[in-house]
């Protein structure tokens, strides 16, 4: 047992970045793969979260194709690209400054999503020690341990698992995927948009309106997006309840 925790301690701890290797260091194709990492890793974690709340399985996905959560994608990314410099620091200090970012950038992502889409995905004004519903002291401190996890836990194995493609096939397959899922995030954003627009009155003119109308109705992203509430007036699609 003694050496079985040995090798895990010296597999996270006393990990290094292979500089030679494709995707060595803190780059633009680990990133990549950080935030379609967290981003999947995120949904698969909002569906359990949700399996115990609600007692079902429900579709926490962000965007309208694949397994995706592009916030935890984000904030993952973000996590580790500004805590690498001080990822072998203590972990008082790594889930102090990880829980004031995560706050930080869940407002910002709350706060943009009301005056972009007129949407939003969580309210926590039920909650006490909570701020325009957008962050409550709770969540906070969930973000602090997703912060340490990210980049002492995560990363080495994520980082890893990058390091071991091949320089020939490395930019192909990260690329290649990302490029997949900013194209999903871009549909997704667009639908939602022009869901905000029909809501508004806004009758479709131009042809990429009618082709979001015809295959993004409101019903199939409130089948999608189950949490969505609009921040006034009546709700287009399924209704829904927040958490």
């Amino acid at each position: 047992m003694d050496q079985i925790l040995y090798r895990i301690k010296e597999f996270i701890f006393g990990y290094e970045d292979r500089i030679e290797a494709f995707a060595g260091g803190m780059c633009a194709y680990k990133l990549m793969w950080l935030v379609l990492a967290g981003s999947l890793l995120g949904c698969l974690l909002e569906m359990c979260w949700y399996r115990r709340l609600r007692g079902k399985w429900m579709s926490r996905k962000g965007v309208i194709y694949g397994p995706f959560s592009p916030i935890y994608g984000a904030a993952m990314s973000g996590f580790v690209y500004l805590l690498y410099p001080v990822r072998r620091g203590n972990l008082l200090f790594l889930f102090v400054l990880g829980a004031a970012m995560g706050s930080c950038f869940e407002y910002a992502c709350g706060f943009l999503q009301e005056r972009v889409l007129g949407t939003k995905s969580w309210d926590y004004s039920k909650k006490k020690f909570q701020l325009h519903g957008r962050i409550c002291l709770e969540f906070t401190f969930y973000w602090g341990i997703a912060a340490v996890v990210s980049i002492r836990f995560l990363y080495p194995v994520l980082s890893r698992m990058v390091e071991a493609v091949s320089l020939r096939r490395g930019p192909v397959i990260i690329g290649g995927l990302f490029l997949l899922f900013l194209a999903d995030c871009a549909v997704s954003g667009a639908a939602c948009i022009r869901q905000r627009l029909r809501r508004e009155g806004r009758i479709a003119v131009y042809p990429v309106e009618r082709f979001l109308d015809r295959h993004y109705p409101d019903e199939r992203l409130a089948a999608i997006f189950t949490e969505i509430r609009i921040v006034s007036g009546k709700e287009c699609g399924r209704e829904t309840k927040l958490s």
